[in-house]
C-alpha cells in the first residue's frame, strides 16, 4: 500500500537526514520509509514488521504499543532517547499519529544523537572525577557564581569552616560581612576587567584564636552546571611563611657579617645560580641583590667569549674531578653593561656526606689596577719612543748604593747593549772624552757640594772610537742630613747639532779672512763679532735645559686626526684645557694656510713611518704658531695612531728674521764704506804720483770717515752683545748733562749747517744728574742724531729738560728730570711706533736714509740700565718727539 501519493512531500522526505518512517498503527507494518532508512535497514523493508527491521524483536516494543493505546483514537507525539543495538547508535525519536486519506497512521522520525550522547557521558564522568579530586584537594576549593553564591566547596573548606557553604553568599560565609568586599577582586573578574587574580590573605580559623596565611588565586571558567563561574583556591602556606621568615632572620644575621666584608662574596649552587651576594658584590656587579638572587650566574654575568670555558671549569668543580683553584682571575659583565676583571678566591660548599653542592667565591675588582699596569706599559713605550724621536735618554743614580739607571735611548746613543753592559758611574766615566772628564767630575762634584742641578756640554768615545757630542742635565736629591742620596738626568745627543755649529763656525772663519784682506779695521770688528757670537752661543747652551719630561708638545691621534692624548706642553702652546683639546681633531687647530695640509702628511706617514714637517698651528686665542711636526706610527691602546712632536718655531723663525735682517742691514750698511774704502785705497795706490795735496788729503778723509762709519757699527753690535750678556753695567757719578749735549751738538754743526737746522736747547745750566755720563751721552746722541738725520732742511730741534718732573711720563712718581728731544721731521707712521725700539727694525718710509736699526734699541737698554724709561710722539709728516726720565740715582 502506497500511502504517500504526494511526489513533492516523498522528494522532502527523503532529503532530511533523519530515519523517517510510516507504519500502520495496528499491524506495526512498514508502509512507507525514507532513503536515509533503506540505506540504513535494506530496500525492502516496506511491508515488513518494525519491530523486526529496527530492533530485532520478535513482537513490538513495549513504549509503542501504549503510545498506540493512547493515542488511537486521537492525534498526539510521544520523545523518547533510546539505544539502538542493531545499529550501535543512541537514536532520540518522536512518534506521531497523522491521518491520510481519512485514515490513521504512526509516523515515526529518529535522529542520529550518538556524538551528543556520548559528549554527554563523557562531560558527566569528568564532572564526576573533577568534583572526586576536589573533594581530596589539602586546598580548600569553592566555585562561586555571578551573584556571588557559592555554588560548590570542597570536604576541606567546609572541614575548615564547620558547616555547608554551598548557596550562601561567598563573602558572608568566608569574611562575615554583610555586603560584597570593598575591594572584591571577584567583581573584577565578572566584569571582565582581569582574567585571574592571586594574593595572600590571613584569616582565622572558626571558633579560635588560630591566624593562617593563605595563598589564593582566583580564575574564571566558562561553564559550572550551565552557568559562567569563578574557582577560588586557598592554600595554607601559613608553615611555609613561618620558615620563611625565620631563614630571613638567619640570612639577614649572615649578611649583616657579608656586607661587612669590603670585597665580593658570592655563593653558587651546583647548578650555578645565586644563592647569596653581599653588598659589596651588588656595588661591583651594579645590581641589586633581589634581581639576581635564583639566577643563573654564567648567563647574567659571565661574557660570551669565555662562558662555556668558565661553565666547563665549574661543571668539573661540581663534580669533583678537579680541585678548586685557590687564585685566578676572569672578565665579567655589570648588569649596566660594563666589563671588569675580578682576583678571585674561591672553596667549595659541601652538604653533611662531604657532597659538593656549591661554591663559594670571594673577589676583588682589579680592574683600575689592571688599566693603570697597561697605561704605565703604554706611557714607557711612549716615552722610549719620545725620546728615541728627540735623541734623549734618561737616567737615575742611586748614589749611596752606587747603581746606575739607563733608559734604552742612553743605551744606544753609547753603542751598548743593556745585557752586555753594567751601568754603574764609574763605567760612565769611562767612556767620557779623557779631555772633558775632569770638566764632567768637576761639574758633578759641584752639584753635589751646593746643592744645584747642573747642565753641561761633553764629548763621549764609543768602542768603536767614534766621537759623539752628547748634553747633560741634572738634579740631585738630598736626604734630611743634606746628604746627596740620589740623582737623576738626561742625556741628549747633539752630535749632528754641534756639527752644523762647527759648520758655522767655519764658515764665519772664511768669512773673516775675506774681510781681512781688506781693511784692518774690519779684521779687528769681524774678531769682536766672532768673539761676541762665541761667547752668546756659549751662553745660550748654559741655559738650554731638559726638563725631566719631554719640553715639546705631544700628541698622539688617529689616522684621520682625532686627538687620542696630549701632554701638558701642547695645552700650554694652545691655550686649551686637557679635556678641550682632547675633543678636537688636529684639523681643528691647524692654521688657515696649511689646513689642507693633513691629508697628504697622512698619506706620505703610512707610506714612510716616519715624516718631519713644517706647519702651523692655530691657538685657542686666534695667534698662529709656526710648528716643525715630528710624526711617526705607533700603535697605542690596540689601535694604529700617530705620535706627533710640535716644536714651536716662533723663536727660531723671529731668529732667522732677525739674522736675515741683519745680515741684509749689515751686508748692506758694510757695502758702501767698504766699496769707498777700496776705491779710494785703489785711486790713492794708482794714482798717487799724478795727485795733488788736496785730493790726497780728500781721499784719506774719505778713508778715514768711512773707517769710523765701520767702527760706529762694530761698536753698536758690540754694546748689544755686551747688553744681551750682561756683561755691561754703569759707572754712577754726578755730572752736567748740559755740557755733553753742547759737545754733541758741536759735533753736529758740520750737518746742521748743511740743512740749516736750527738748535734749541732749554736747559739749566746748573742742571745736575747722577748716572754713567759715557752712557747717558750716547743716548743723546742716539736721539740727537737721529733727529738730525729725518729733520726737514730749515726746520727746528728743541732739547729741553724738567727738574723734578711730575707727570704721565712718570707713572711711579720718582724723583728725576724729563729730557724731551723734539724735531720737525718727516714723523713716524703710527704702525710702526710699537716696534721702533726692536733691533734693526726699519720704517718702509726710511728705506732711503742710511741707517742699522739698532740705535733706538741700544738707547732703550742704556736708559734701563738707569731705571728710566723712554717715551715717544709722533704724528706722520709732522714731526716726533722723544720723552726721557732719568730717575735721580744715589751715587
Amino acid at each position: 500500500m502506497n500511502v504517500l501519493t504526494n511526489f513533492e512531500f516523498k522528494e522532502l522526505l527523503d532529503k532530511i537526514d533523519n530515519f523517517i518512517h510510516i507504519s500502520d498503527p495496528q499491524t506495526f507494518e512498514i508502509l512507507y520509509a525514507n532513503e536515509l532508512t533503506k540505506r540504513s535497514f535494506g530496500k525492502n523493508i516496506v511491508g515488513k514488521k518494525c519491530y523486526k527491521i529496527f530492533h530485532n524483536y520478535n513482537e513490538p516494543c513495549s513504549d509503542c504499543q501504549s503510545f498506540h493505546i493512547k493515542t488511537l483514537k486521537k492525534e498526539g507525539f510521544q520523545y523518547k532517547e533510546t539505544f539502538n543495538k542493531k545499529m550501535g547508535k543512541w537514536l532520540k525519536c518522536s512518534l506521531n499519529i497523522i491521518k491520510l486519506n481519512g485514515k490513521s497512521f504512526l509516523f515515526e522520525r529518529a535522529e542520529d544523537i550518538t556524538d551528543k550522547k556520548s559528549l554527554e557521558i563523557e562531560l558527566k564522568e569528568t564532572k564526576s572525577q573533577l568534583t572526586s579530586i576536589l573533594e581530596n584537594f589539602k586546598d580548600m576549593v569553592f566555585v562561586i557564581s555571578k551573584d556571588f553564591k557559592i555554588m560548590f566547596a570542597n570536604h576541606e573548606a567546609e572541614m575548615f569552616f564547620g558547616e555547608s557553604l554551598k548557596e550562601r553568599l561567598c563573602y558572608k560565609a568566608l569574611k562575615n560581612q554583610s555586603r560584597i568586599c570593598k575591594e572584591c577582586l571577584l567583581k573584577e573578574i565578572i566584569n571582565d576587567k582581569i582574567e585571574t587574580a592571586r594574593f595572600e590573605e590571613s584569616i582565622n580559623v572558626p571558633k579560635s584564636n588560630i591566624l593562617k596565611t593563605y595563598d589564593i588565586l582566583l580564575s574564571k571558567i566558562e561553564s559550572y552546571n550551565n552557568t559562567a563561574a569563578i574557582v577560588e583556591v586557598f592554600r595554607d602556606i601559613t608553615e611555609k611563611r613561618e620558615i620563611e621568615e625565620k631563614l630571613k632572620k638567619e640570612i639577614k644575621k649572615t649578611k649583616k657579617y657579608l656586607d661587612i666584608a669590603s670585597v665580593l662574596l658570592i655563593a653558587l649552587n651546583s647548578k650555578g645560580k645565586i644563592i647569596l651576594l653581599n653588598n659589596k658584590g651588588c656595588e661591583i656587579l651594579e645590581c641589586k641583590e633581589k634581581d639576581v638572587i635564583g639566577k643563573n650566574w654564567f648567563n647574567i654575568f659571565i661574557p660570551d667569549d669565555s662562558k662555556s670555558q668558565v661553565q666547563e671549569v665549574f661543571n668539573k668543580l661540581m663534580a669533583g674531578t678537579i680541585e678548586p683553584v685557590e687564585y685566578f682571575e676572569n672578565e665579567i659583565i655589570t648588569k649596566k653593561g660594563n666589563r671588569r676583571i675580578i682576583a678571585w678566591h674561591n672553596t667549595v660548599l659541601t652538604d653533611d656526606d662531604e657532597n659538593i653542592v656549591g661554591i663559594l667565591s670571594s673577589g676583588e675588582d682589579v680592574t683600575e689596577r689592571k688599566k693603570a699596569e697597561k697605561n704605565l706599559i703604554e706611557i714607557k713605550e711612549m716615552l722610549a719612543e719620545a725620546q728615541r724621536i728627540a735623541h734623549i735618554g734618561n737616567w737615575d743614580w742611586n748614589i749611596e748604593k752606587n747603581t746606575l739607571y739607563w733608559s734604552d735611548e742612553i743605551y744606544r746613543i753609547f753603542g751598548l747593549k743593556p745585557q752586555e753592559f753594567g751601568a754603574t758611574y764609574e763605567a760612565f766615566l769611562a767612556r767620557v772624552h779623557p779631555e772633558d772628564r775632569k770638566y764632567v767630575v768637576d761639574s758633578v762634584n759641584k752639584a753635589l757640594e751646593n746643592e744645584d742641578m747642573y747642565s753641561i756640554d761633553h764629548r763621549i768615545i764609543l768602542e768603536n772610537g767614534k766621537i759623539k757630542h752628547v748634553h747633560e742635565h741634572a738634579e740631585v736629591t738630598f736626604n734630611n742630613e743634606g746628604k746627596p742620596i740620589r740623582m737623576i738626568g738626561t742625556v741628549q745627543d747633539i752630535t749632528k747639532r754641534k756639527s752644523t755649529e762647527q759648520k758655522l763656525r767655519n764658515y764665519q772663519e772664511n768669512l773673516e779672512n775675506i774681510i781681512q784682506k781688506r781693511t784692518f779695521e774690519l779684521e779687528r770688528a769681524n774678531k769682536r763679532l766672532k768673539f761676541e757670537i762665541a761667547e752668546k752661543e756659549k751662553t745660550e747652551r748654559k741655559f738650554k735645559t731638559i726638563f725631566k719630561h719631554a719640553g715639546d708638545p705631544i700628541y698622539i691621534h688617529d689616522l684621520e686626526g682625532n686627538i687620542i692624548d696630549v701632554n701638558r706642553i701642547a695645552c700650554q702652546q694652545l691655550g686649551y684645557s686637557y679635556a678641550e683639546l682632547k675633543k678636537l681633531n688636529l684639523n681643528d687647530i691647524e692654521a688657515p694656510q696649511t689646513e689642507d695640509q693633513f691629508t697628504n702628511q697622512i698619506k706620505n706617514l703610512t707610506e714612510q713611518g716616519t715624516l718631519m714637517v713644517e706647519t702651523a698651528h692655530t691657538r685657542k686665542d686666534g695667534h698662529v704658531v709656526p710648528i716643525e711636526l715630528s710624526l711617526r706610527m705607533i700603535g697605542f691602546e690596540g689601535q694604529e695612531a700617530v705620535l706627533s712632536i710640535a716644536r714651536d718655531l716662533t723663536e727660531r723663525k723671529k731668529f732667522e728674521d732677525i739674522r736675515r735682517k741683519f745680515v741684509s742691514t749689515v751686508s748692506h750698511e758694510l757695502r758702501t764704506p767698504i766699496s769707498i774704502l777700496i776705491q779710494s785705497v785703489k785711486n790713492l795706490n794708482k794714482y798717487e804720483k799724478h795727485l795733488k795735496q788736496d785730493d790726497k788729503t780728500h781721499l784719506m778723509e774719505s778713508i778715514t770717515r768711512n773707517i769710523e762709519i765701520l767702527s760706529k757699527l762694530v761698536d753698536d753690535l758690540l754694546v748689544l752683545s755686551k747688553i744681551d750678556e750682561q756683561r755691561i753695567s754703569i759707572e754712577k757719578r754726578e755730572f752736567n748733562p748740559l755740557k755733553y749735549i753742547k759737545e754733541i751738538k758741536v759735533n753736529l754743526e758740520p750737518r746742521l749747517y748743511e740743512k740749516d737746522l736750527t738748535f734749541k736747547i732749554e736747559i739749566d745750566k746748573d742742571l745736575k744728574l747722577i748716572g754713567d755720563s759715557t752712557k747717558i751721552s750716547q743716548i743723546f746722541n742716539i736721539l740727537i742724531d737721529n733727529a738730525v738725520k729725518y729733520s726737514k732742511n730749515g726746520t727746528n730741534i728743541k732739547i729741553k729738560a724738567i727738574d723734578h718732573y711730575e707727570g704721565k711720563y712718570n707713572p711711579h712718581n720718582n724723583d728725576g728730570i724729563l729730557f724731551s728731544v723734539k724735531d720737525q721731521g718727516i714723523g713716524i707712521p703710527e704702525t710702526d711706533l710699537n716696534h721702533l725700539f726692536e733691533r734693526f727694525y726699519r720704517s718702509d718710509t726710511v728705506h732711503n736714509i742710511p741707517g742699522t736699526g739698532l740705535g733706538l734699541s741700544i738707547a732703550n737698554e742704556l736708559i734701563k740700565l738707569h731705571n728710566g724709561k723712554i717715551y715717544v710722539e709722533s704724528k706722520f709728516g709732522k714731526g716726533t718727539t722723544f720723552l726721557v726720565f732719568l730717575p735721580y740715582l744715589e751715587k
